[in-house]
């Protein structure tokens, strides 16, 4: 508490001059609403007071929390992230979560934006379908393309199809960028989900498939390069004045050699990676992998 008052000292030398103000959608403009989002953002900026006193200080961090909190849900420019929540064709729950500034859904985004209601799922319905939803889109996502990164909701939407990428990307496809934190992010938003609500709804033959896809992308992304020569896995150009948004010797990136780590096309950041292995991926993956089985035990 004491670094944060610092810091808001250091922003600004009469705290009074910065007023904050809610620069939320009013209530009646929010396509997403859910009363649970709204008492817990009352309960934190009542804890600031308590823990703070009355110094403006505490007023202002709890009104950037109320603005920033719901911002996945509901945000000014194009009133929420969530493009799509409801169900699809087959009457399963379905949600689609925007990055933001590009209408497309990147698996690693989509967990984190609403790894911050996570801990609703006990009590609240409208979060718990919400998040159910986004495991049921992921799941068919991985199963569409477990190289890309990032996804279309209709095929007529823009994205990379300039790109030269085997696998092929499909029409639902809008960056193919292999990443290993991104199929991280599904098993990951999966496991703690469960670990929440001990619903196993999202359990489904799609989801298991999925799983599956995991494992066997995984493992084919651990042979060396000497392994598969003449017919990659996976490859990825892109014509472009920066180095790092495609991968080098003609696609097929740095060369590895097979030792139980998992090669991997692109950073966190979708830049190429300069060497084979992003040894915390798979770490990650390694984790999670060890979660879900565990909770697939149990099940």
């Amino acid at each position: 508490m004491n670094t944060l008052k610092s810091a808001l000292t250091i922003f600004s030398s009469d705290p009074h001059d910065h007023a904050h103000t809610n620069k939320r959608p009013a209530p009646k403009d929010r396509k997403f609403k859910c009363q649970e989002v709204e008492d817990e953002i009352q309960r934190v900026k009542l804890a600031l007071k308590q823990r703070g006193g009355v110094g403006v200080w505490a007023e202002e961090v709890g009104e950037v929390f109320e603005n920033c909190y719901p911002n996945t849900l509901v945000v000014r420019d194009a009133d929420t992230t969530v493009m799509k929540h409801g169900v699809d064709e087959n009457g399963e729950l379905d949600t689609f979560i925007i990055t933001g500034d590009i209408p497309a859904m990147w698996l690693r985004d989509s967990t984190n934006q609403v790894a911050p209601y996570i801990h609703l799922i006990p009590t609240s319905h409208s979060i718990r379908c919400l998040i159910l939803g986004l495991i049921n889109r992921q799941a068919k996502c991985v199963i569409g393309d477990p190289y890309a990164n990032a996804f279309k909701e209709h095929e007529k939407w823009g994205g990379g199809e300039k790109d030269d990428t085997v696998p092929k990307m499909s029409k639902r496809v809008w960056e193919g960028k292999w990443e290993v934190d991104s199929l991280c992010a599904f098993l990951k938003l999966s496991n703690n989900y469960h670990e929440k609500s001990n619903d196993t709804s999202f359990v489904t033959s799609t989801w298991l498939t999925a799983v599956g896809t995991v494992l066997s992308t995984f493992r084919t992304q651990q042979k060396g390069s000497m392994e598969e020569l003449s017919d990659p896995a996976y490859l990825f150009r892109r014509k472009s004045d920066v180095p790092t948004d495609t991968m080098m010797l003609n696609g097929q990136g740095p060369p590895a050699k097979r030792c139980g780590l998992i090669k991997c096309g692109f950073r966190p950041s979708d830049d190429a990676c300069t060497l084979p292995f992003l040894v915390g991926a798979t770490v990650q993956g390694c984790l999670l992998l060890r979660l879900i089985s565990n909770r697939l035990i149990i099940l």
